[in-house]
């Protein structure tokens, strides 16, 4: 909640930081509610005027964004994608990511309760781009398809007019007076649909938690390497088994709270 502090933002703008990031995370209320991320939601801050009020400081804000797909569906996330070429003066946002029930988290031990994840689901899976989850709001292939432009190719999910039109007409409400924020601001913009572009390969991903494939590294291995250390080192652990239920070695770990799952 650092840009509700505008003391703070001051201060730090008259010592010419020029970039801040901030885990802003989503402006979907839905969202926000249901992950209890009250710093954005509060009536009394309105997010958006904060962020202007920042960048009026000299400071471009940049921050993630992130897509729920138990609450989202593929049409509202490309309502939300088109939403941002409607806000004034803010970035296109840094990067994007898709909720992860990251293990050990209380959200991943709130989706073993709720027999929420995926079968042959894998820690590698769990990487902020992948579905992890079963109870979500559209088809797997809907997803797949989403996941793979907005992770390789964003701006096919636009008109691309309209997209530079949003840069040009934000980076100049700047002010020509800060060249430097406007480059800032533009640079700032292209970062995710940049990583886009370079994260694109060869090998077609299906961002399908359990069916996706995995990096080439999990094939690169000594040849003379122990089943040990193979296992330790290059085969991905296992979350889920083909059932869907916890694998046997997160058991030790399961909180108290939390009934034991009987194993098939």
């Amino acid at each position: 909640n650092i840009l509700h502090n505008r003391e703070m933002i001051s201060i730090l703008a008259s010592a010419k930081c020029r970039v801040l990031f901030v885990g802003i995370e989503s402006f979907n209320q839905e969202f926000l509610k249901q992950h209890n991320k009250k710093q954005n939601t509060a009536k009394s801050n309105n997010i958006f005027d904060d962020i202007r009020f920042a960048q009026k400081q000299g400071i471009v804000v940049i921050y993630p964004y992130m897509f729920d797909p138990r609450i989202a569906s593929v049409a509202d996330m490309k309502k939300e994608l088109e939403m941002f070429l409607t806000l004034d003066q803010l970035t296109f946002p840094d990067f994007f990511t898709t909720v992860s029930p990251l293990v050990g988290t209380q959200l991943f031990w709130e989706s073993v309760e709720k027999d929420e994840l995926l079968p042959n689901l894998r820690l590698r899976d769990l990487d902020g781009q992948t579905l992890a989850f079963k109870n979500v709001k559209d088809s797997q292939e809907a997803y797949s398809q989403f996941y793979t432009q907005l992770f390789t190719d964003t701006l096919s999910l636009f008109n691309r007019r309209k997209f530079i039109g949003f840069l040009a007409k934000n980076a100049l409400k700047i002010g020509l007076h800060r060249p430097v924020n406007m480059a800032l601001y533009v640079l700032c913009s292209l970062n995710h649909v940049w990583d886009a572009a370079n994260n694109a390969r060869p090998i077609r991903r299906n961002y399908i938690g359990g069916r996706d494939v995995l990096d080439p590294q999990y094939e690169q291995y000594p040849a003379d390497i122990s089943a040990e250390d193979k296992a330790k080192y290059f085969d991905p652990i296992e979350i889920t088994d083909s059932n869907g239920q916890l694998s046997a070695w997160l058991q030790a770990y399961r909180p108290n709270t939390l009934p034991l799952v009987k194993q098939k």
